[in-house]
């Protein structure tokens, strides 16, 4: 018996009738469509509720993915008719109008019920049997029926039977791919690459979209690429032992080279060959992909799902990943690292041969000109097949993916433009990510590799070095005479070894090697010792031999004159080239990279690299260069000798060699300190490896490392030039006594005619804002002078005996005046002086320049005091050539503002005064009126001299060559006694 239920009735419900509210929330939770139906047929109210609730079907639409919020994709009833919808097609049109909703899920419905009926409810056994395939027969219109049906299925989510369906419609999916890639594979291998497109053409249609529905053509399609494939590959790069292959037991009886580590070397010409081969094979299978998709270009159809560019990519993945990087370079890299590491060696004596030609054959040179029989063979990566192998199989990998033949794909950007795809920047990328943990690896030990290759380059430099200078000393020594007894000379022959230093010529030597040192170092790694030849080879040349003293002071000057050569410039550029190629290695490792950790790993081992090239610049060449060239300058004893091997001194250079030679030095310096800084900019922060900052605020603590290490550079350069000054104004000053006295005789040791302390600290002295302050030397100097002077007054004709003539002149014709000629004495210190500042003029800062000129013209005036004292007797006439000196060495010294020697200059040519006084006269009255005007006038320049006290006016005047004749007379007038007022009580 069947039981009514009976709603309650409302005022706008009438008898039978269900309230509209419940009803839509009754027919919203109907999924299933059948039910639905039956639902809307209880009565002809709750039909009209249900096929009048626009919101129901909207839902249903949505379902399907049809309905559209845009107005634009409106639809009006005559429209669908129109349409002609169809199973292909029903979904590819979008509803926005709700009036017409509910016509046109009718109208798919109508359209795909029957077919899922017959394809996945009716039929259990055989597809083909279906009547629905009779009309859909081709590949396309069947991948696009299976399609609208994987979308229809969603309106049976609910249904009992869903799981069913799903599980049904897998079936029949694989089937359909399955037999579309057999033909596939057949049209294939028939060439037939029209078929193919349209074949992949279906599976492109078959865009399945249902989470439930495993099937993905594009991968099915890309599994049968590489399947097809494989094979080749595999006959390619899977030999058994291949591995082995790439490394070489060399044979111990054959010639040594460089690169052999273990007794194994790495075949390179063995890597080209293979990849010759991968790149024939990856183009022919590139141009049969690109055959298949060429008449989709030809016909200007882009906008696939399935196209070459996936396929490309997949094809080329899979080959990297599998089979060349992850399968043959592992094998190899890894075979590498294990010779690396023996530790057992077959045949030891060849082992250590190799290790012995390894060692001495890298040269400066090796970062120009590698080694002959294989380029690839550096200083880095002699030692290690790891570091032979990883980059060169980095970059010729990467050189044979890019000169692959891609076809030319256009790509439709976002902006909707037309562009080429870019696959060698993709295919590149691949390399980099599966190549990524050797490279890692690599950058982690290059620091180390770099260190020692930079350490043996600095120590070939220096090893060539002492080679040149050995081979030069053992030249002069070859030219002592060993039948010479030293013991039985006299000692006077000491002073022939300084004359007779230069004068010899050898038919060995005939071009000096001491002149040649710096060039030397170019030949390095050429061979040994190059032979020179003179143009006048045939020439007979008469040998002169040496004495042992002569020959060591032969070797000393050499050591002088090459000081230039302790500090290589061309070593700073290998240096730096060094690091250059190591940027660029590393850089280059990573240009199609978008590892970001990489990149940064990257970038910090080169500024590990850059700071350890500097810590060894400063600490191994640096340092020891400057030290060694200090200790040089120490040693240097001026010495009459001259290039052209004459006895007397050539008066056109008056350039103390070991200062010029330092000051070159000291140009070096700079020049490396200039590349240093250029180069950190340019590779560095140019390049993005340091961020740039500003150079005007920084400070030491927001420095880098490099940075510090630059710094550290600049003011270990300021602190020896310093230094190197310090020692080259003693140099000076005792090149300008040894030429002085060579012109007036040797002027007697006054302990104290040296100042003490040196006014030179820094290279830079002060800021430019700031004073130099410089110590005034010369007048402790002088008044020590004067007091030695005045404590030997009582020897003054010993004084006498040893003094020079430059002033004791006894005619007007005989003053060098006369021809417009400063003295000699003179001459020589001005043109040493003038010689120096120019030299130092554009080589040294202006604040160190200042206190050079300073403190060298405080010790001349110093050297000048010594000699008015100990040598120069002053005659009326020679007053005039001695006023005219003084003048001249002013004019200079005012014209450079070399204070405050200047003031004591001032001071001479007051006192210049009292030698032109005239007290000649035979007349006594006469004689005493001369003495008592000149006495007078010692009595007024002592008190308004400034510089000297009257003691010190006294005793220069007593410099007269007449002082025996006046003294006593002079002495009434300054201390108002003379000898008749003595009275002994």
């Amino acid at each position: 018996m069947v039981q009514l239920l009976v709603l309650p009735m409302g005022n706008d419900v009438g008898p039978g009738e269900i309230p509209g509210s419940i009803l839509e929330r009754i027919a919203e939770n109907i999924q299933n469509l059948n039910d639905l139906v039956n639902f809307s047929l209880i009565n002809k109210h709750t039909y009209n509720a249900v096929m009048n609730n626009h919101g129901l079907w909207v839902q249903k639409l949505k379902t399907l993915g049809t309905w559209s919020d845009h107005d634009n994709d409106k639809l009006v009833r005559n429209d669908v008719e129109e349409a002609k919808l169809t199973p292909l097609n029903c979904f590819t049109f979008k509803i926005s109008d709700v009036n017409i909703s509910r016509v046109v899920f009718i109208s798919i419905y109508k359209q795909m019920a029957p077919i899922l009926k017959q394809l996945l409810i009716d039929n259990n056994v055989d597809i083909q049997n279906v009547d629905i395939f009779n009309q859909y027969s081709t590949p396309i219109s069947q991948a696009k029926l299976f399609t609208s049906i994987s979308i229809f299925l969603k309106l049976y989510l609910d249904d009992d039977e869903y799981s069913t369906y799903i599980m049904r419609f897998n079936t029949i999916l694989n089937l359909f791919v399955s037999s579309l890639i057999k033909e596939i594979d057949l049209q294939l291998k028939d060439e037939k690459y029209e078929v193919v497109l349209n074949l992949i053409t279906a599976l492109d249609y078959l865009n399945i979209d249902h989470e439930k529905i495993t099937i993905d053509p594009l991968e099915s399609l890309l599994e049968y690429f590489i399947d097809k494939y494989n094979e080749e590959y595999i006959r390619l790069l899977n030999e058994d032992d291949f591995q082995n292959q790439w490394f070489i037991k060399e044979n111990e009886n054959a010639a040594p080279k460089r690169g052999i580590v273990k007794g194994y070397s790495f075949d390179f010409d063995k890597i080209d060959e293979m990849l010759d081969q991968v790149k024939i094979l990856l183009d022919r299978q590139l141009n049969q992909v690109n055959m298949i998709f060429r008449s989709d270009r030809d016909n200007k159809i882009i906008g696939r799902n399935i196209d070459e560019i996936p396929i490309i990519l997949k094809i080329i993945e899979n080959f990297l990943s599998n089979y060349l990087i992850g399968g043959l370079f592992d094998r190899i890299i890894s075979k590498s690292r294990q010779i690396d590491s023996l530790d057992d060696i077959v045949n030891p004596q060849f082992y250590q041969s190799q290790q012995n030609n390894s060692e001495t054959t890298p040269t400066l040179q090796d970062e120009d000109h590698n080694d002959a029989t294989n380029p690839f063979i550096n200083i880095t990566n002699e030692k290690s097949l790891f570091f032979q192998c990883v980059p060169y199989i980095y970059s010729r990998c990467i050189s044979t993916l890019q000169n692959l033949k891609y076809p030319n794909t256009e790509i439709i950007q976002d902006s909707n433009e037309k562009t080429s795809m870019d696959y060698i920047r993709i295919v590149c990328g691949f390399v980099n990510y599966y190549y990524e943990q050797y490279l890692i690896d690599f950058s982690n030990e290059l620091p180390k590799q770099c260190h020692l290759s930079l350490i043996q380059l600095i120590n070939a430099w220096q090893t060539n070095n002492q080679k040149v200078q050995r081979n030069v000393e053992n030249e002069i020594l070859k030219l002592v005479d060993e039948d010479d007894n030293d013991n039985k000379k006299s000692n006077f022959e000491i002073f022939n070894a300084f004359t007779n230093l230069f004068t010899f010529r050898s038919k060995d030597l005939k071009k000096s090697e001491l002149d040649k040192g710096i060039e030397d170092e170019s030949e390095i790694g050429k061979g040994g010792e190059t032979e020179r030849k003179s143009d006048g080879e045939n020439e007979k040349v008469e040998e002169v031999k040496l004495t042992h003293m002569a020959a060591k002071l032969k070797i000393l000057a050499g050591k002088v004159e090459n000081l230039k050569s302790l500090v290589s410039l061309d070593l700073t550029i290998i240096l730096l080239q060094h690091i250059k190629n190591s940027y660029d290695l590393l850089i280059g490792l990573t240009k199609y990279s978008t590892t970001q950790q990489l990149n940064k790993q990257i970038h910090q081992t080169c500024m590990n690299i850059y700071s350890d090239m500097l810590n060894l610049l400063i600490n191994n060449h640096i340092k020891p260069g400057f030290l060694e060239a200090l200790e040089r300058l120490k040693n240097y004893k001026p010495v009459n000798i001259t290039k052209d091997g004459n006895s007397k001194p050539i008066m056109g250079n008056q350039t103390v060699e070991p200062v010029n030679n330092f000051i070159e030095l000291v140009d070096v310096g700079d020049l490396i300190l200039q590349m240093i800084n250029v180069f950190y900019e340019h590779e560095l922060v140019d390049t993005g490896i340091i961020p740039s900052s500003n150079q005007y605020s920084r400070d030491f603590l927001r420095m880098n490392n490099v940075e510090k290490l630059i710094k550290l550079l600049e003011s270990t350069l300021d602190k020896y030039v310093a230094n190197g000054l310090d020692i080259s104004i003693d140099i000076i000053i005792s090149e300008i006594r040894f030429k002085v006295e060579e012109c007036v005789g040797p002027i007697p040791l006054n302990n104290k005619s040296k100042s003490n302390t040196s006014t030179i600290s820094s290279r830079q002295i002060a800021p430019a804002s700031t004073t130099v302050v410089v110590s005034s030397a010369p007048s402790s100097s002088a008044s020590a002078s004067l007091r030695t002077a005045s404590s030997h007054s009582t020897t003054l004709a010993c004084n006498i005996a040893h003094s020079s003539s430059v002033y004791n002149i006894e005619t007007i014709e005989m003053l060098p005046l006369n021809e417009g000629h400063t003295s000699e004495w003179c001459n020589i210190c001005l043109n040493v002086l003038k010689s120096h500042f120019s030299l130092l003029q554009d080589s040294i800062d202006k604040s160190i320049m200042d206190v050079f000129k300073q403190e060298l013209g405080d010790r001349l005036i110093t050297l000048l005091i010594q000699l008015l004292m100990k040598k120069f007797q002053i005659s009326t006439i020679g007053g005039i050539q001695f006023s005219y000196d003084i003048n001249s060495l002013y004019g200079y010294y005012q014209e450079n503002r070399i204070k405050p020697a200047i003031e004591y200059l001032i001071g001479f040519k007051k006192i210049d005064q009292l030698y032109l006084v005239d007290c000649s006269s035979r007349s006594s009255s006469e004689f005493k009126a001369q003495c008592k005007s000149l006495g007078k006038l010692i009595i007024d320049v002592g008190r308004d001299n400034g510089v000297f006290t009257p003691e010190e006016v006294y005793q220069f005047v007593s410099r007269r060559t007449d002082w025996d004749r006046i003294k006593r007379n002079i002495d009434k007038v300054v201390y108002g006694l003379g000898a008749d007022d003595c009275v002994i009580m």
